[in-house]
């Protein structure tokens, strides 16, 4: 019996179009999810999945592309164009969407304010890891990902993933409190 993952990767470098827009049908969801929480904007998310998916292609085209695991070869090139897009930009406003928040279920305009604090927080914070620490912990708590599936997405292995997922935590909590102290100062 031929799992899911071999024929996607038969079917991909014979480049059947039905296995093509399975692959794209499955994975743009999560992909585009793992975009957003990079680089901040639906727009710019966007752009990065079909970019993706348009040198997917054309690497499957030259008879390149991944040799294993087309899910992890997928989540590289999403994190390499957007940290090229991050390093680019020197700094993208990473805020939370206010409307976004609005839409949802809350209306006390306190509370609204202090998840977008929040939010913006976590955010800054995020930004403040090393690119490895904010790739595992974003795969790791936003797109839900296990140990094993960080490990083939970044080439390492689980017990790198978790040591990069606890240093990144704890200089995560070190920014968020010292930026709390810094507030109760005022």
């Amino acid at each position: 019996m031929v799992k899911a993952a071999d024929k996607w990767l038969v079917g991909a470098k014979a480049l059947d179009r039905s296995i093509l827009e399975e692959i794209y049908d499955t994975l743009h969801p999560e992909l585009y999810r793992y975009a957003f929480r990079l680089a901040g904007s639906h727009e710019q998310a966007l752009d990065i999945v079909s970019e993706t998916f348009t040198r997917f292609i054309k690497s499957l085209r030259e008879n390149a592309g991944p040799a294993r695991n087309i899910r992890a070869y997928l989540y590289r090139i999403v994190h390499n164009l957007a940290m090229d897009r991050f390093r680019y930009e020197q700094r993208v406003d990473h805020k939370a969407d206010p409307e976004r928040l609005i839409a949802g279920e809350e209306s006390d305009p306190l509370l609204i304010a202090q998840r977008v604090s929040d939010a913006d927080l976590a955010r800054q914070a995020l930004w403040e890891l090393t690119t490895e620490q904010r790739q595992v912990i974003v795969l790791k708590y936003l797109q839900n990902l296990s140990s094993k599936e960080i490990g083939a997405i970044i080439e390492k292995p689980p017990g790198a993933v978790r040591a990069l997922q606890h240093r990144g935590l704890k200089a995560m909590r070190l920014f968020i409190d010292e930026r709390l102290a810094e507030g109760n100062k005022r």
